[in-house]
């Protein structure tokens, strides 16, 4: 009854394509879309095929060609897997406190493990949103008080002006300390 129905679903199929970077497909249903006599009545068919030509067009790879010198060795390594092009890059060691250690005037960005925070089941966290004593808080790594903000912050009765108290207390803070 509503042949302009199936139309409009391959247009939406073919958004969803271009947007996973499935352009062949994508311009495939799109061009089926444009070819129906229900094209001129919905233009924004028309400007899917011409992002989805336009992302093909941008995809297109550089290819570039590096003589190698062929010598008698390069001759030996053909039975071997060639790992003369892959390049080695030294890699940092990671621990723990590194999140808390100054080298050099700079200091290392913090990891935080905010999958922890999010994977707490709902109840768990009730109990960690009572209050803390000083030496708690004492106790607690940088990282650990940085989700108990986020643990603070992100209940769902906090409104918009608490928000805005805390975000205000905070760059008080900051910035004050900034300006020493």
């Amino acid at each position: 009854m509503h042949p302009q129905v199936y139309y409009d679903y391959l247009n939406s199929i073919a958004v969803e394509r271009c947007s996973l970077g499935r352009l062949t497909e994508a311009r495939w249903a799109s061009e089926v879309a444009n070819a129906s006599p229900f094209a001129t009545a919905y233009p924004e068919w028309r400007e899917t095929l011409i992002e989805i030509r336009d992302k093909q067009r941008r995809a297109s790879r550089a290819v570039l060609a590096v003589p190698r010198r062929f010598d008698e060795t390069n001759r030996v390594r053909r039975s071997a897997p060639n790992t003369d092009n892959l390049r080695q890059f030294p890699v940092a060691e990671c621990n723990n406190s590194a999140a808390t250690t100054t080298h050099s005037g700079s200091s290392p960005g913090r990891v935080l493990n905010f999958r922890e925070w999010k994977t707490a089941p709902r109840g768990s966290r009730s109990a960690v949103l009572d209050e803390l004593g000083p030496e708690q808080r004492k106790r607690m790594t940088a990282g650990r008080k940085l989700i108990r903000l986020m643990d603070l912050i992100s209940r769902d009765e906090t409104d918009d002006e608490t928000l805005d108290r805390i975000l205000e207390a905070v760059e008080q803070i900051v910035l004050s300390r900034d300006n020493r």
